[in-house]
C-alpha cells in the first residue's frame, strides 16, 4: 500500500466543555456538573485522530502567541502531529470554543475563529512549498478563510494529493471548487447549504464523492453513476458526539491515502467516529489503529 501522508488544513481551537442536564434555550441559565478544557478544532482533532491512528500528519493551521496556543501545539506534538508548519500570530488569540454537552451526548457550539482567521492564502502556499517529505492527501474544513480553503484545494488537486473535505460550517460551494474534491463529508443537515442541487449537484460538479454522515444510522456513500452504499454504525455507547466528525473525516482520508478503497475507508471511519464518542472532549485519546481493528472484529454494527 501506499506511505501516506496527510496535510490537515484548517483551526486549531481550545474548547471550554461544560456538562449540563440540557442544552439551554436562547435566554435560559442552566446549572453544569462539570467543567473541562480540552484540546480542539476541527483541524486540530482531525489531526490528532490522524496521528493517534497512526498516519504521517502535517497540520498546516495559525495559533497565537498565548497559553492556548502552547498547549495546542503541544497536544498536537503529543498526538504524533507534526507541528513544524504551524504558525504563530504575535496578537491575535487562539481560537476558542465554548461548548455545551447535554447528557445525552448532543452539544452545542460557539466559536470565536482569533488566529485561525489569519491564516491567509500566501501563509498556507509557503507552508505547503516547506513541507519536506510529499504528501498524499489533503483534508480541509471551512474554519479558516474561504480564500485560504480554496487555495489549498487548488494547490493539492494539481499537486495530485487526494483532497477530502469536511464542508463545516456548511456553506454554498462554488462548482469549480466542488469539482476538485475528491471526497465531501457533510452532515445529513449540511448537504443543502453546500448546493441548491443537493448531492446531485455536487455530484455533477465533477467532485468524485459525496460521503453523509448519519449519526447513528451510518454513513452513506453518493457517487455519479454507482448505486448508493450504506455503511452501518457502531454499537457503542454514546458519551459526547463532539469531534466524531472529525475523527470520521480524518481516518477516512488516511485510509483513502493509502491506497484502501473508499468503502473500507468509510468502514474504518465509522469506527473511528464510534471510539470517539465514547469520551468526554473532541479527542478520545484511546483511539488507535489497534483500536478501530478491535471494533471492527467485536463490535456489532447496527
Amino acid at each position: 500500500m501506499t506511505t501516506a501522508h496527510v496535510v490537515v488544513v484548517g483551526s486549531i481551537n481550545v474548547d471550554l466543555v461544560a456538562l449540563v442536564d440540557h442544552i439551554p434555550a436562547p435566554g435560559e441559565s442552566v446549572l453544569g456538573n462539570r467543567f473541562m478544557r480540552a484540546h480542539g478544532g476541527k483541524a486540530g482533532n482531525a489531526a490528532a485522530a490522524l496521528g493517534r491512528l497512526g498516519i504521517h500528519t502535517t497540520i498546516v493551521g495559525c495559533i497565537g502567541a498565548d497559553e492556548f496556543g502552547a498547549d495546542s501545539r503541544a497536544g498536537l506534538a503529543a498526538a504524533g502531529v507534526d507541528v513544524s508548519r504551524l504558525l504563530v500570530h504575535e496578537t491575535a488569540s487562539t481560537g476558542v470554543a465554548l461548548i455545551f454537552v447535554d447528557p445525552h451526548g448532543e452539544n452545542v457550539v460557539g466559536s470565536v475563529s482569533g488566529a485561525n482567521f489569519e491564516l491567509s492564502p500566501d501563509l498556507l502556499e509557503t507552508q505547503f512549498n516547506a513541507i519536506e517529505e510529499e504528501p498524499t492527501a489533503l483534508m480541509i474544513n471551512l474554519e479558516v478563510p474561504m480564500p485560504t480553503v480554496t487555495r489549498a484545494v487548488e494547490l493539492a488537486h494539481a499537486r495530485g494529493w487526494i483532497v477530502v473535505m469536511n464542508p463545516a460550517p456548511s456553506r454554498s460551494l462554488p462548482d469549480e471548487l466542488l469539482a476538485k474534491i475528491d471526497v465531501l463529508t457533510p452532515n445529513s443537515g449540511e448537504v443543502e447549504a453546500i448546493h441548491v442541487g443537493g448531492i446531485d449537484g455536487v455530484l455533477a460538479t465533477g467532485c468524485g464523492a459525496v460521503v453523509i454522515t448519519r449519526g447513528a444510522q451510518g454513513a452513506r456513500i453518493h457517487r455519479a453513476g454507482v448505486p448508493v452504499v450504506d455503511v452501518p454504525a457502531f454499537d457503542v455507547d454514546v458519551v459526547d458526539t463532539t469531534g466524531a466528525g472529525d475523527a470520521f473525516s480524518a481516518a477516512l482520508t488516511g485510509w483513502l491515502a493509502t491506497g484502501a478503497s473508499l468503502e473500507e475507508s468509510v468502514t474504518v471511519a465509522a469506527a473511528a467516529g464510534a471510539i470517539t464518542v465514547q469520551a468526554a472532549g473532541a479527542r478520545n485519546e484511546q483511539l488507535s489503529a489497534a483500536a478501530v481493528a478491535a471494533l471492527r472484529e467485536a463490535a456489532r454494527p447496527q
